[in-house]
């Protein structure tokens, strides 16, 4: 049974495996396992699942440590300068204040990844598009999603006439209108949680050294990352499974 009033907490709650309020955010397919109302913002946890090769963008908390419990697959979590490899049954923790990121080794990685306090839940409900369906694709399913699309009217199939083998997906008018509004929702997101609390003058600084570091990231191999912004970090090697 799962209790579902804001006041769940105080009587204790049980949410399946596929339970809770879920997010699709860049690619991560996010579920608030603990969300801000049931601890009054003090800790949040968050069941993450995400595909081979991606995962969160180098960030920092300034206010906020966060820690990773992986429950299957195998992550590659960045914390400052150390390369931790985890494996299913591995813990990471980021303190507040240090960059880190983390990246799924294998398609399907799982973890529940946990806020301390839980200011985290309001970029998830301002940036995360609600997840309707919980289903990570590989590359290889992405033909269902393109069935899906078609049959909403957003895409259509197009075979050019120089290579029958071949098969063009375009955007429809409808599906042009849906890619503008989520631009205009992202970018009302980046305003929001960024841009807005900039200068003019420090925004064109902040422009100027991603030009500069862009210049200077390395290529990725498909399912590895490295660090773009700091070489040669140190490797704390691969985590024991507790």
């Amino acid at each position: 049974m799962t209790v579902t009033s804001l006041e769940r907490a105080s009587h204790g709650y049980l949410l399946g495996k596929d339970e809770g309020e879920a997010y699709w955010l860049l690619g991560m397919l996010e579920i608030v396992k603990i969300s801000g109302a049931d601890t009054d913002g003090q800790y949040g946890l968050v069941d993450v699942t995400v595909r081979a090769g991606e995962g969160s963008p180098w960030h920092v908390h300034p206010d906020e440590d966060e820690w990773f419990y992986v429950l299957e697959g195998e992550f590659t979590v960045y914390v400052g300068e150390t390369r931790l490899s985890l494996p299913a049954g591995s813990f990471a923790f980021g303190p507040k204040g240090v960059p880190h990121t983390f990246i799924g080794e294998t398609h399907g990685a799982r973890a529940l990844i946990g806020f301390q306090p839980f200011l985290f839940e309001g970029f998830l409900h301002e940036v995360g598009e609600p997840a309707a369906e919980r289903i990570l694709y590989s590359k290889s399913g992405f033909t269902r999603v393109v069935d899906r699309m078609e049959a909403a009217g957003l895409v259509r199939r197009v075979r050019p006439e120089n290579d029958r083998r071949s098969i063009l997906v375009q955007l429809t008018d409808e599906g042009r209108e849906t890619m503008l509004r989520a631009r205009r929702h992202h970018r009302s997101g980046i305003e929001q949680h960024f841009s807005r609390h900039l200068t003019d003058a420090e925004i064109n600084a902040l422009t100027r050294a991603l030009e500069k570091i862009s210049g200077h990231v390395r290529p990725l191999r498909p399912g590895r990352i490295s660090s773009p912004l700091r070489p040669g970090p140190k490797t704390a090697g691969r985590a024991t499974p507790g």
